[in-house]
């Protein structure tokens, strides 16, 4: 497992993620209507697999998309969950653009 950090000032921003030798792409944006912080992801050639999947506190992300009705394991997304948490250990409910700066995703790398 390891961590990335949100880079809040620079926020809209897109920053390379590579998981079990595949690459795919994150991008962020701020929402001012909620201030919350949402995320695209992206393939290796930057085609669009998810847009606009809102940071949630302790969620793993993208979790709707990894597997079909049939359970069926869609091989277009990442082999890894990725959860965001505050860093230093607050338990706060929300994640907002206010305190993105304390966030980090980890990645969890697993074998499917």
């Amino acid at each position: 497992m390891y961590a990335i950090e949100i880079s809040k000032k620079s926020i809209p921003y897109t920053t390379q993620l590579s998981i079990k030798d595949n690459i795919f792409y994150l991008n962020f944006r701020w929402n001012s209507y909620d201030n919350r912080i949402y995320m695209d992801l992206l393939d290796v050639n930057k085609n669009t697999l998810v847009e606009d999947e809102p940071i949630v506190l302790g969620q793993i992300l993208f979790a709707r998309y990894y597997i079909d009705d049939a359970g069926n394991m869609n091989d277009k997304f990442p082999k890894a969950l990725i959860v965001a948490n505050f860093n230093d250990g607050n338990d706060l409910s929300n994640i907002t653009f206010d305190n993105i700066e304390n966030v980090s995703l980890y990645i969890n790398e697993v074998d499917i």
